[in-house]
């Protein structure tokens, strides 16, 4: 019998113990877009047999784990104080979550790593299920006029084999809908220090350096050993007078930053970062008109606070 890629369904739940699978339920149903496929991932041992013939020399598969990605709308849960749905993604991705009730949930980076650092995800295939424990990756934020902003996800888990195993039925709560980037929508925008920025695209990128490892006596476990963020804004080209981000690229200083996606309580997201560090800008044309991109890093100042992505 044919398997129809449209009959999908993801369930994502952090994990109180690394690589305890979650349990997750119809309610930790997660809305998504451009899906890869769970993809079987691990290094090919060869034999490399010498024999008195040719032919292929016995292979095994080790280190074995399993790769998976996904998109998010850039939306709240539809009420203040209350963790969207992907908020488990955030919290693999080397985010710490605070709550202040009824107000918001702020994601900020962590380096020490514990309960809540990495989550179960349940992925549905039109019957088939591929459970991924101990999943972690890297997230990025992209906004791009007069479309939906969009969260990226992307990691990898421990291996388990998939089963024949018919698909849960999703309960879509905490997921508002999402407002366009547009003018009115998207706000508070601050590039490095310029506020009177005009936005064509904002990209937010986390680069955590990923490692899988299988150690004998040890546990099998993802591990994120480093990261850092970067940016990249396009504008409308502003005067030098306004700002000169060629002179910023040549010094040392830093700037704050800040975008913010949303304009009701619930479904609002802002991004900020206290010292964005702009490097090397390029002009480009848009249809005639000239526009720059800004492309930077952000740096921490007291460690553990490059960044705060807080929704509200």
């Amino acid at each position: 019998m044919a398997k129809f890629v449209a009959n999908a369904l993801i369930l994502i739940k952090s994990e109180t113990i690394y690589g305890v699978d979650a349990l997750p339920t119809a309610a930790d149903a997660l809305l998504v877009s451009e899906v890869t496929f769970p993809e079987m991932q691990g290094e090919i041992l060869d034999r490399n047999l010498v024999r008195p013939y040719m032919g292929a020399s016995p292979q095994v598969v080790v280190g074995e784990r399993t790769g998976f990605a996904f998109n998010c709308e850039a939306a709240g849960s539809g009420i203040a104080g209350t963790a969207p749905r992907f908020g488990a993604a955030l919290q693999a991705c080397r985010n710490a979550m605070t709550t202040v009730a009824t107000t918001s949930n702020t994601y900020s980076p962590i380096t020490v790593f514990g309960a809540s650092t990495s989550a179960t995800i349940y992925y549905f295939i039109d019957g088939i299920r591929h459970i991924i424990t101990g999943w972690r990756g890297s997230h990025s934020l992209n906004l791009n006029n007069n479309n939906f902003g969009i969260n990226r996800f992307e990691g990898m888990g421990l291996y388990q084999g998939p089963t024949d195993t018919p698909n849960a039925v999703g309960t879509y709560t905490l997921q508002a809908n999402p407002l366009p980037v547009t003018h009115g929508s998207t706000l508070n925008i601050n590039i490095a220090g310029f506020t009177a920025a005009a936005l064509q695209s904002f990209t937010f990128t986390q680069e955590n350096q990923m490692a899988y490892s299988s150690l004998p006596g040890s546990e099998k476990k993802v591990l994120i050993t480093g990261g850092r963020c970067t940016f990249e804004a396009v504008i409308e080209c502003p005067t030098i007078t306004q700002v000169d981000y060629f002179s910023k690229a040549l010094t040392q200083a830093t700037s704050p930053l800040s975008v913010t996606q949303g304009n009701t309580a619930g479904n609002r997201q802002t991004l900020t970062a206290p010292a964005a560090k702009t490097l090397l800008p390029r002009y480009s044309d848009d249809n005639g008109k000239l526009m720059l991109t800004v492309p930077g890093i952000l740096l921490p100042v007291a460690g553990n606070d490059d960044y705060s992505h807080v929704f509200t």
